[in-house]
Order: C-alpha cells, then sequence, then structure tokens
C-alpha cells in the first residue's frame, strides 16, 4: 500500500502537539531544535506559536523574536500579536505598534489582538485610536467589563468626560472586574461625577 505523504499544515499541526509536549516538561531546548528542524523545510506558524509563547513566558523575548521573522508574522496574525508582545517587553513600543498595525485583522477571531492594540495605542499616547479599538471590541461584545473600561481611560484622556463616565458606569455593572479595577472604576466615576 501506498504511504500519501502529509501535507505541510498537517505536519505543522503534529509538530505542534509534540512540541506542546515537550515544552510542558520544561524541554524548551529540544522543543526549539525540533523547530528547527521543520523551519528548514517550511513556515510553520503552529509550531512557531508554541515555542515562541513558552519562552515569552520565560522572559526570553530576544530568543522568541529569533523565531518571529517579518517576512513569517507577515501573513498571521497570532505570530505577529507575538511579535508584538516580545518587541514591547523589549521596551520598544514603537516597533511593537508599527507590527501590530502592519495589517489589522477582523474583531472576530482576534479579539486577544485588538486589545493589545488598543492597549499599546493607549500607552503611546494616541486615545482617539485606541477608543476606535475599544469600540470595535464592545461592538462585536460588549459584556467584558474591562473592554469598558478601556475606552472609558481613552475618552476620559481625550476630555470627553461624559462619555468616559458612561463606559465606567457601563463596566461597573458589568461582573468580571478584578477587584483592583473595579476600586479604580468606582475613584474615577466618583472624581468625574464631582466635576
Amino acid at each position: 500500500m501506498k504511504q500519501v505523504p502529509e501535507t505541510p499544515a498537517a505536519t505543522d499541526r503534529s509538530t505542534a502537539r509534540e512540541l506542546e509536549k515537550l515544552v510542558a516538561q520544561g524541554r524548551i531546548t529540544d522543543a526549539e531544535r525540533r523547530l528547527a528542524a521543520l523551519t528548514r523545510e517550511q513556515d510553520a506558524p503552529r509550531s512557531r506559536y508554541v515555542v515562541v509563547r513558552a519562552l515569552l513566558v520565560d522572559g526570553k523575548q530576544d530568543q522568541a523574536l529569533g523565531w518571529l521573522p517579518a517576512e513569517v508574522t507577515a501573513q498571521n496574525p497570532a505570530l505577529r500579536l507575538l511579535r508584538a508582545r516580545a518587541l514591547h517587553a523589549n521596551n520598544d513600543l514603537g516597533a511593537a505598534l508599527n507590527t501590530l498595525t502592519s495589517s489589522i485583522p477582523p474583531v472576530e477571531g482576534h479579539a486577544e489582538y485588538r486589545v493589545t492594540l488598543a492597549t499599546l495605542l493607549q500607552q503611546q499616547g494616541d486615545s482617539a485610536e485606541a477608543a476606535r479599538h475599544w469600540a470595535a471590541l464592545i461592538a462585536w461584545d460588549d459584556s467584558q467589563a474591562p473592554w469598558w473600561v478601556g475606552l472609558a481611560i481613552s475618552l476620559e484622556t481625550q476630555g470627553e468626560l461624559a462619555g468616559a463616565a458612561r463606559a465606567y458606569q457601563q463596566a461597573a455593572e458589568l461582573p468580571g472586574l478584578p477587584r483592583s479595577l473595579a476600586d479604580y472604576v468606582q475613584q474615577r466615576l466618583q472624581a468625574l461625577r464631582a466635576g
């Protein structure tokens, strides 16, 4: 019986599962060796994701960036997000934002990407653009209290105090805020009401 060769995507999926096991066992060097062998044959986005995520968790952003060249991440939002996080961890906010804004995926299926983008835009001081991304997230799913807080902060920074108060109020009414963030929301609401 003739054996049909695996497609590159199938090979990447099965290798990613192997790599997850190696990472779980703390064998990141073995995982990187296996990934190196695979990337000689293909881009291996799933396998790269597994190894890079583990490296970032370990605080090895330079090593992670070595697996995330721009030509590989350009077509893959999940890898672009990891690249941006590694760059941000290296205190390169501009490069992280350039990576994320090079090709912005839709909110659906990529909410984490858009949350990161909105957060970094706010850090850079681009509150209007950050608010636009928070609003897009909320239009897709208005039940996420932290997203309302992000919108409120962006609006408040822009001086849109009435809109900020409404967004803080919405966040306060939804479940899911960590205690410290809930306290912050209450403080901002009180300050905005006091005028």
